[in-house]
């Protein structure tokens, strides 16, 4: 298995895990996602022809296990996707350093993924980027949930939605 493979492997585990209700270190996942984004950019931009179609196949597959998450985030919390998107954009929600934590990551998280599907439009078709893109979205949404299972939130969810 290639090193790509075992990063993307090694994340979105602990991603189900944090999908799944299991306590995670929100901020070693971001850093992890930050730098797994940018080996991917690195891959895309210079990387031989098989090593940028794995860094493709493994972007796809991110965004497919991504939504899956989010599903079942969305089934656990009987909220739809926007509901929970809406949720984990409300800093009632946190505490104040958790909402400021969250914010940070989001906002770090989204400069990645922005530069990430500029390499892969410019190393790929339009298409692929779009895909990318869509993939970014959702996993900052992952992201933005795993912060509201955080210790000590103000309010894991609303009253009856677990």
């Amino acid at each position: 298995m290639s090193q790509i493979r075992d990063e993307f492997t090694k994340l979105m585990e602990e991603f189900s895990q944090g999908a799944s209700g299991g306590q995670v270190d929100l901020k070693s996942i971001f850093k992890r996602s930050v730098e797994f984004f940018e080996h991917l950019k690195e891959l895309i931009k210079s990387g031989t022809p098989e090593e940028k179609k794995e860094a493709l196949q493994v972007m796809t597959e991110m965004y497919q296990q991504m939504q899956a998450e989010t599903e079942k985030i969305c089934q656990k919390t009987g909220m739809s996707p926007e509901q929970l998107n809406a949720f984990a954009s409300d800093p009632k929600n946190f505490s104040p350093e958790q909402y400021k934590e969250v914010q940070e990551a989001k906002d770090e998280l989204t400069r990645v993924g922005q530069d990430l599907a500029e390499a892969a439009q410019s190393g790929m078709g339009a298409g692929d980027a779009r895909q990318t893109l869509k993939a970014d979205s959702i996993m900052r949404n992952q992201f933005l949930k795993q912060g509201s299972a955080a210790p000590e939130p103000r309010r894991a969810f609303p009253p009856g939605r677990v």
